[in-house]
């Protein structure tokens, strides 16, 4: 057995002061994993380079493991623990001493007794309260000096002990360990849910530091370059950095000691390894590991020159970025769906550019269709920037769950985020409508326009009136009374079948749309049928006499004309002539009817009489006419139009005064509609040559209600219509 050097011995001395108080800086019991280092040390000393390879196995597994809690114990000494102290803390170099000031200690002991020594640590993890995730590894190397298959044998039980309390033995070997040492490591390992692995540069150590990551769930190793170097040779090679790559970790294995490495950054410059702000470096004999903290994205280069023997160069990355499926629940069958997914940084939702996300779905018959999900407010994409990628996806046919891989990629970067999540399609609730009387409804009278029926599967699925809503559009200024009637009403109030009735007001056209919004599945339903059309007529207007003026009798006047009264004239005495015409009998002229006119012009005043009427009735209805009134604010909730200060040509405010058009308002994606403004509600018009508008996430056929805090879409941009402005707190007001 070696005995120490002076100057090895004076760092023992200083270790062990240092180590005295290491109790201070060790975790309390129970919080973080316990690492106990359990080693044959005469198998250390005798193996041919086994203090280098122990060195580098240390540094290698702390630096893994940093923030977990190691101890050392020496086989042969159980009861004397080293530590615990926590891997990353100043004092860990200390400790790092230590060991090997014990293992290469000349004082004389008994041969390690496995059994006990293993026994003793279960005891000691257990008074630890060490957690599941605690490992012991179990160093162990040359020629047996015990019947290690019996050893085996008597430490099943115990293995079985370490595997139930999550506590797994990972054998180490050492160069030359003979065969029945290298199946002792096997058993127990085995046994207790571990591995074994033979210490060699890269592969033993690639292994160990691959099954760290694996159980910590950090990845794995990504092979840089390996090759065979002499001492005037040069290695150079790069490694990609993606985009939010919070740490990166570059691990070389080699065979000899330690040359040059050089590390530049994308823009050329040199890391140092001093500057500990960006990076820090752990060297050993055969282990090198250069740590990046939030490295720049981009081709780091790698020069590696003045080392002899195989070198082999690694990496594994820590990204700060994940991408997650936003759906929750389950999905309809037969009906289009929104498949929302988020780029994530720190559990928080990530705004990223020049990136593209894809999503792969597998349906449960084995079928994959891929989908471009997009955050430009497009596509069934709702916000644009909002760190939301959508796609509406086709209707699902197949009952069952789907899985999904999301890929988030950097096409400058040539890197590629991938995870994969699940959604169940099953049958939901939907409604039918059925018409019954649509067309030409009079005036006034309460009909029956449809029968309603929910249904879920086929089979009748009961809802509460407060579930279903109905909304009218209508050309008509009073649209009318429509009424929801359930029929077969269950004992909780609840019904599948409900009567709609309309009594209209006036004539015209109406679009009745209806819309179920449930919870059900586990997720916010809603489902809307197609739309229904009613048309009506007005009443025709009572008969009824109107006398807008009076025209004075016209009085005949009678005149009668008579000969004048005979004349006494004395005349001789007549002849036989006039005797003749004496006798002729007198005839009396008829009567004539001369009209009497009064002398005014009535008729010609009626028509100005007219005039003054109609006039008065379109004042009347001018002033009955609503102002506009409310307020659009854009996507990022910030004031843009005031409907009510709105400067408009005195002409378009005269004729048009409760209408503003989409052109007045000079705002994109609205220059083909039109806003009509009464007293108590608001409607919104499209033309037929106008992009699509859609009113909280609907289509707008014909006219749509506009409410408050209604969702305006149309070309890309997004508007939210206020009828009352949100109170504005005053500087001072506002809570600490």
């Amino acid at each position: 057995m070696s005995t120490l050097k002076p100057a090895a011995l004076l760092i023992a001395i200083i270790a062990l002061v240092a180590v005295g108080s290491q109790q201070k800086v060790a975790a309390e019991p129970g919080e973080v994993p316990l690492v106990v280092i359990l080693a044959d040390r005469d198998a250390v000393v005798e193996s041919d380079g086994g203090f280098d390879l122990i060195d580098s196995f240390v540094g290698l597994v702390s630096t893994l493991r940093e923030g977990q809690q190691f101890v050392f114990v020496s086989a042969d000494r159980p009861g004397e623990v080293l530590g615990p102290v926590v891997a990353g803390t100043p004092e860990f170099r200390a400790f790092h001493q230590e060991i090997f000031a014990r293992m290469a200690s000349d004082e004389a002991a008994s041969g390690p007794d496995m059994v006990s020594a293993l026994a003793e640590m279960f005891n000691y993890l257990g008074s630890r309260r060490a957690p599941r995730g605690s490992m012991v590894y179990l160093v162990v190397g040359a020629a047996p000096q015990t019947d290690l298959e019996e050893a085996a044998y008597r430490l099943g039980p115990t293995a079985a002990l370490f595997e139930e309390s999550g506590w797994p033995i990972v054998g180490i070997g050492l160069p030359g360990a003979a065969p029945e040492v290298v199946a002792f490591l096997d058993a127990v390992s085995t046994g207790s849910g571990g591995e074994s692995v033979t210490l060699s540069v890269p592969d033993g150590f690639r292994a160990v530091a691959d099954r760290i990551l694996r159980t910590e769930a950090k990845g794995s190793l990504s092979q840089i370059s390996e090759a065979l170097l002499s001492s005037d040779s040069v290695l150079t090679s790069t490694v990609s950095i993606a985009p939010g790559t919070s740490e990166a970790t570059l691990m070389f294995f080699k065979a000899g000691p330690a040359g040059s490495l050089r590390l530049s950054n994308p823009l050329g410059f040199e890391a140092s390894s001093g500057d500990r702000t960006a990076s820090s470096v752990v060297e050993t004999r055969h282990v090198v590991i250069w740590r990046l903290v939030d490295p720049a994205p981009g081709e780091w280069k790698i020069d590696i020159r003045g080392t002899e023997g195989l070198i082999s160069a690694w990496h594994y990355a820590a990204n700060k970025y994940g991408v997650a499926l936003s759906n929750q629940g389950a999905i309809a069958l037969n009906e289009p769906a929104p498949l929302v997914a988020y780029a994530t940084s720190n559990r928080e939702i990530a705004i990223l550019d020049s990136v593209t996300l894809l999503a792969h779905i597998t349906s449960p018959n084995g079928q994959t269709l891929s989908y471009e999900l997009n955050d430009a407010g497009l596509l069934g994409d709702a916000v644009a920037g909002d760190g939301y990628f959508s796609a509406t996806v086709s209707p699902l046919t197949d009952f069952g769950r789907y899985n999904v891989e999301l890929e988030l990629t950097w096409e400058q970067y040539a890197h590629t985020i991938t995870s994969h999540a699940s959604f169940r399609a099953q049958e939901f609730p939907t409604i039918e409508v059925s018409p019954v009387a649509t067309d030409g409804l009079e005036e006034g009278a309460r009909t029956m326009v449809a029968s309603l029926s929910v249904q879920l599967a086929g089979q009748a699925y009961a809802l509460a009136e407060t579930e279903l809503s109905i909304e009218m559009i209508s050309t008509a200024d009073e649209a009318g009374k429509l009424e929801l009637v359930p029929k077969r009403i269950l004992s909780d109030g609840r019904a599948w079948l409900y009567d709609v009735y309309f009594t209209p007001e006036g004539g015209g056209q109406h679009s009745v749309s209806f819309e179920m919004n449930i919870e059900y599945a586990g997720r916010q339903h809603t489902f809307s049928p197609d739309h229904m059309v009613i048309t009506s007529v007005a009443a025709p207007p009572p008969i009824t006499e109107r006398v807008l003026f009076t025209i004075p009798a016209v009085q005949p006047v009678i005149v009668t004309t008579r000969p004048p009264d005979p004349v006494q004239v004395v005349r001789p005495s007549p002849s036989s002539q006039d005797v003749a015409a004496a006798s002729t009998p007198l005839v009396t002229p008829p009567l004539r009817t001369i009209p009497a006119s009064s002398g005014f012009p009535w008729v010609l005043l009626g028509i100005p009489s007219v005039a003054l009427m109609l006039m008065m009735a379109g004042i009347v209805y001018w002033l009955t006419r609503a102002y506009p009134y409310g307020y659009l604010y854009n996507d990022k909730d910030e004031p843009i139009l005031d409907f009510a200060g709105l400067e408009r040509r005195r002409v378009m405010s005269v004729f048009f005064k409760n209408w503003v058009f989409g052109k007045e308002l000079g705002l994109p994606g609205l220059e083909g509609v039109s806003f009509k403004f009464f007293r108590k509600r608001i409607g919104l018009k499209t033309r037929d040559d106008s992009p699509t508008v859609r009113v909280n996430n609907q289509p707008v056929v014909g006219e749509s209600p506009i409410h408050h805090r209604t969702w305006i879409g149309s070309h890309g941009k997004l508007y939210s219509f206020l009828i009352a402005e949100p109170p504005r707190l005053e500087p001072g007001v506002a809570d600490d």
